[in-house]
């Protein structure tokens, strides 16, 4: 009985092209998701979906007088989270229904342009930013809601949360694997060629 050969480089090749149509499939999948991503006035409790995207200029979310730096000094920032490595500062903004939600901003000039926003600085109206809707990773820092006018707690949506994220990955996801799908394709038509070839010379 003749058994049944697996050339090892075929097997590899194989491989790599499956792991780049898994890059350019996630790529394609969140990208398409990204295009009808509505706007953070449009995000209710209800819909939110974990991976969903969410995207939109931001001018206006919760803030506080701080007052260890005296009158006139406000902020945005109910609390600083350390997850995955980075650092993410939480800010709430309004979405439909009268309800709120946690935005998560990892980005340090983001987390700045929100900040001129919430101290009034001439020119800063409005951010631009991308998100993502995932389950909440920790409880609210209720204490920090203490004391803002017309803010009811209840209104908070807890169980879920945005985190900033850049769409450009997404893009970089689906140019990988198409390029690992076309290099894997090419490499298996010549190891074809170079194997028939061989075979001819004995």
């Amino acid at each position: 009985m003749k058994r049944f050969k697996v050339d090892p480089g075929f097997l590899f090749l194989t491989v790599l092209i499956a792991l780049g149509a898994v890059f350019l499939l996630k790529g394609t999948i969140n990208v398409e998701r990204y295009r009808y991503a509505p706007v953070y006035e449009d995000v209710t409790e209800t819909g939110c979906r974990t991976g969903n995207y969410v995207d939109g200029e931001i001018s206006n979310f919760l803030i506080k007088k701080v007052v260890d730096l005296g009158d006139g000094h406000m902020t945005g920032i109910s609390a600083e989270i350390l997850s995955g490595g980075r650092t993410y500062y939480v800010f709430t903004i309004p979405v439909a229904d009268g309800k709120y939600i946690r935005l998560l901003i990892s980005n340090e000039e983001t987390m700045e342009a929100m900040e001129r926003v919430a101290r009034g600085e001439e020119g800063a109206m409005f951010v631009e930013v991308s998100g993502k809707i995932r389950k909440a990773s920790s409880s609210p820092a209720l204490s920090w809601y203490e004391g803002i006018e017309g803010f009811d707690p209840n209104s908070l949506i807890a169980d879920y949360e945005i985190r900033q994220t850049d769409i450009v990955f997404e893009y970089q996801c689906m140019a990988f694997g198409f390029f690992v799908i076309v290099y894997g394709t090419v490499m298996i038509v010549r190891r074809r060629s170079y194997l028939a070839d061989h075979k001819k010379a004995e």
